[in-house]
């Protein structure tokens, strides 16, 4: 049938890098966000008041990090700057994290990571255990560009717990699928299987019709490689059902 392990990589790698997108806004057309960085690159420049700034400094992350990270990283250091003059320690959290995204999508893996371990220490302070959570996710995000899979694995068992203990349903379900996708690169399919058949569940619930197509097409995936044409063929089926409706 011309499946191959090759062939699904690309699938899995859309899965496991996808959970960082929750931390930023969903992102408009080109144009829309160039309009909207223009708008709030001269609002800043007018801005005097440092607790306004922050917010603006905040849009400019979330609307630049993925068009121009460079520049994004600059907003990010400009706002931890401003963070801790107004010794805010949630903000600051939050700029040390801001720097370790900007570090991620630049291609810097090991320098996201020091900012995101020195973000876990400082949201450890705050008892914020969702962030804690988002921290250890993208903590691993960055350890599998690493090609270090069993540490990978650690750190999304580490989010998965602290995600259940807030309930977060979304983040439980990412978790969920980011194991999964590890547990299928390291062609344990079986494990595959097991964690992200406990994401489609959440991801129905969620109505969260994309993801759910991507993992019964991962988990057809893995039944391909276990030699279960029958199941891989249904898998595949309703995964792609979920696209089309």
């Amino acid at each position: 049938m011309g499946y191959t392990y090759q062939g699904f990589m690309h699938k899995i790698k859309i899965i496991a890098g996808a959970t960082l997108l929750l931390l930023v806004s969903a992102l408009h057309s080109d144009g829309q966000i160039y309009s909207t960085i223009d708008s709030l690159h001269r609002a800043l420049e007018l801005e005097t008041v440092d607790t306004n700034k922050i917010k603006q400094l905040n849009a400019l992350v979330r609307n630049t990090l993925f068009s121009n990270t460079d520049q994004a990283l600059q907003y990010a250091l400009d706002f931890d700057s401003i963070a801790h003059q107004i010794g805010n320690p949630a903000e600051m959290a939050r700029g040390t994290n801001f720097i370790g995204m900007c570090h991620q999508i630049g291609g810097r893996p090991d320098s996201a990571i020091t900012y995101y371990l020195a973000a876990l220490h400082e949201y450890e302070s705050l008892n914020d255990t969702l962030y804690q959570g988002i921290l250890l996710n993208n903590i691993g995000s960055c350890s599998r560009i690493r090609g270090r899979y069993d540490e990978t694995i650690g750190y999304y068992r580490r989010a998965l717990e602290k995600f259940r203990s807030v309930n977060n349903q979304e983040w439980i379900a990412n978790s969920l699928n980011n194991i999964g996708a590890e547990h299928m690169l390291m062609e344990q399919f079986d494990s595959s299987i097991f964690y992200l058949s406990q994401a489609t569940p959440l991801f129905r619930s969620l109505d969260k019709k994309e993801e759910l197509a991507t993992t019964l097409g991962n988990i057809g995936g893995s039944h391909v490689m276990l030699g279960n044409w029958d199941e891989a063929i249904s898998y595949f089926e309703e995964s792609e059902s979920k696209l089309t409706r």
